[in-house]
């Protein structure tokens, strides 16, 4: 199997955007708050995340859908801790 410079910078691309995921959930679960993100964005992002690898998975590229499969995990467990630190906030408001 050969990896051609496209499929080279598309996985390079996709790990800088995982690192990037990964400083952001410590910054959320270092502060405690999601207050500076936007949920409506992050569930976006997680779609089309997602809807990268149907068309990865049709292309039979093993390591892009392998790549892409990571990242949208990562995005899954950033939303799901962004959408609980704005839970947790509108609760704490409420009282």
């Amino acid at each position: 199997m050969s990896i051609s410079y496209v499929n080279i910078l598309t996985i390079a691309a996709i790990a800088a955007v995982i690192i990037d995921l990964l400083f952001q959930i410590g910054k959320v679960l270092g502060r405690h708050s999601s207050l500076d993100v936007s949920p409506f964005g992050v569930t976006i992002r997680t779609i089309a995340a997602s809807a990268l690898i149907v068309k990865f998975v049709t292309l039979h590229d093993v390591v892009l859908t392998l790549g892409q499969a990571i990242m949208s995990l990562t995005l899954i467990t950033y939303m799901v801790l962004v959408y609980r630190y704005h839970r947790l906030r509108r609760y704490k408001h409420k009282k």
